[in-house]
């Protein structure tokens, strides 16, 4: 099962799908494991928990039960792939990461994009910006004076964003017109996401 999840995963590719294995069952229904079942459970939790900064990594699935215990090997392999791997920690399923299928950029391997809070956070501001802009317009009396004041308003939600720990950094946004329509206002903006650090690797030197 986790072979054919891994297959899967690398051929998706993609930062807006996220795989689950191994499959897990219902706690009251016929008794078939699906993987569909943890996908779900994920999907709720991402959801419930409505915070792109919030580490799902040891997270409890109480919707589902009884994954098959898989070598740490296919674990690790697993993972690297972009998928997300559930496990059984004594009576409840934990996901061990929450990731996407994102792990290659132009064929080359690249895990920018692998953790699920890298896709939230992104979503997240850019959610932000769209509002405040949507907001601005409604009702408002725009002309091409206006373009430093959305650089200023665009620049405002960042920081709001930097100050809710969801991105480390951002450039100062540059408002202008389209080329093709000066009544179209055309907005860039450049910024770092904060990771979520969700493992720690130690490493010890010792002396005797």
């Amino acid at each position: 099962a986790e072979a054919e999840a891994i297959a899967a995963a690398e051929e998706l590719n993609c930062e807006r799908v996220a795989l689950c294995c191994p499959a897990v069952s219902l706690p009251e229904g016929d008794g078939a494991a699906r993987p569909a079942y943890g996908a779900a459970a994920m999907a709720g939790l991402v959801l419930a928990k409505n915070d792109c900064t919030w580490n799902f990594s040891g997270e409890a699935l109480d919707t589902v039960k009884g994954p098959a215990r898989l070598a740490e090997e296919d674990i690790q392999a697993a993972l690297a792939a972009g998928v997300t791997v559930l496990e059984q920690c004594g009576g409840a399923v934990e996901c061990v990461r929450a990731l996407t299928t994102r792990t290659r950029t132009a064929g080359e391997t690249d895990y920018a994009l692998r953790g699920i809070n890298a896709v939230l956070c992104i979503d997240d501001v850019m959610q932000s910006v769209r509002a405040a802009l949507k907001a601005s317009l409604r009702g408002s009396r725009l002309s091409g004076r206006s373009y430093q004041t959305i650089q200023s308003q665009v620049a405002v939600v960042l920081s709001g964003r930097m100050d809710a720990g969801v991105i480390e950094s951002f450039e100062a946004p540059k408002a202008y017109g389209a080329n093709d329509d000066p009544a179209v206002c055309v907005v860039e903006l450049g910024f770092h996401i904060a990771h979520v650090v969700n493992q720690i690797h130690v490493t010890a030197h010792i002396q005797v």
